[in-house]
């Protein structure tokens, strides 16, 4: 009777959050806070589950069912096993990833092996130091000879390391959002990468505003609405998969890991990671074949790189406003 009224009494908790996400209650800077760790909602459930069926508790399995179902909805399917989409016929498959450095990073060597291991075609670093940006031309240049850097010292640096050859388009660094733009020019077609790193919302009750992300967020769609080419935008966006912004960023593009990736992907806060704030976001055009995160080493960041198939021909595209 007890684990009976306990499993309603979760599973009324655990909806009530989900449907708290839909309402202004998302705007509420507490809310908004503890939502980015709202996976946690689902952590008793299996214990729950099993002491259900331990006792034979049926009273227990309806609320569990339910909590059970919301997992599957938002989760499930990243743990289903399934074959990766094939790349339609004619198209490039291209890896992309993301890394942010960190600027307290001091294992270049290593960093410099990483990328050597995960062999992207194209890999965006943030929070790139000059010396950092030094080192590994001087160790993976021969590989990615087509390159547009912006480093510096702060978290505000970027780098662009490319198999493809490569045309810079704008760079910026403000307040709210640091970002490089550059054309990439594969056999049959052209792609815009847009590489971002807004701040962040604060770190706690104290400070945590998303205003200044919000004015970032605005940016960062102008830049993808303006862009010439489909376009594929990587970084350390400081924002949650689970956040109403994340939701705005996916309306015009996809998201690589959510279609590609198993697990849940968290990227941040190395070594145990409790969020995913690192993206790899992709025109609709595009195919994500798989994703997958790593570690970066002396990062407080873990990598997100994801395999895109471009189709031929694929030069220019329009997004709704």
């Amino acid at each position: 009777m007890r684990l009976g009224r306990l499993a309603a009494a979760y599973s009324v908790g655990v909806l009530g959050w989900i449907a708290g996400r839909r309402t202004r209650l998302q705007n509420w800077p507490p809310f908004e806070l503890l939502d980015l760790f709202g996976w946690a909602l689902y952590l008793p459930l299996p214990l729950l589950a099993t002491s259900a069926a331990v006792k034979r508790d049926r009273r227990a399995v309806a609320p569990l069912a339910l909590v059970a179902a919301a997992f599957a909805a938002e989760y499930g399917h990243r743990y289903i096993p399934r074959s990766a989409p094939q790349a339609p016929p004619g198209a490039e498959v291209l890896r992309v990833a993301g890394a942010n450095l960190w600027l307290r990073n001091r294992q270049p060597d290593a960093v410099a092996e990483m990328v050597e291991a995960l062999a992207p075609d194209v890999i965006a670093f943030h929070e790139l130091q000059s010396w950092m940006e030094e080192w590994l031309v001087a160790r993976i240049g021969h590989l990615y000879p087509h390159r547009v850097s912006h480093a510096g010292p702060g978290s505000w640096g970027h780098g662009v390391f490319s198999k493809h050859p490569l045309t810079p388009r704008e760079h910026a660094v403000g307040p709210d959002l640091s970002y490089q733009e550059v054309d990439i020019h594969l056999p049959d077609a052209d792609l815009s990468l847009l590489s971002v790193h807004p701040d962040t919302p604060g770190t706690g009750p104290s400070d945590f505003d998303t205003s200044k992300q919000e004015r970032a967020l605005d940016e960062i769609l102008d830049r993808i609405r303006a862009a010439p080419h489909p376009v594929v935008a990587v970084g350390d966006f400081n924002i949650s998969d689970r956040h109403r912004f994340h939701r705005r960023l996916t309306e015009p593009l996809g998201d690589a890991f959510a279609a590609g990736g198993r697990g849940v992907g968290f990227t941040w806060r190395d070594p145990v990671p409790v969020i995913r704030i690192d993206h790899v976001l992709h025109d609709r055009r595009l195919t994500p074949l798989t994703a997958w995160t790593g570690r970066i080493p002396g990062s407080d960041h873990r990598y997100v790189c994801a395999e895109i198939a471009v189709p031929p021909g694929a030069r220019t595209v329009t997004l709704n406003p």
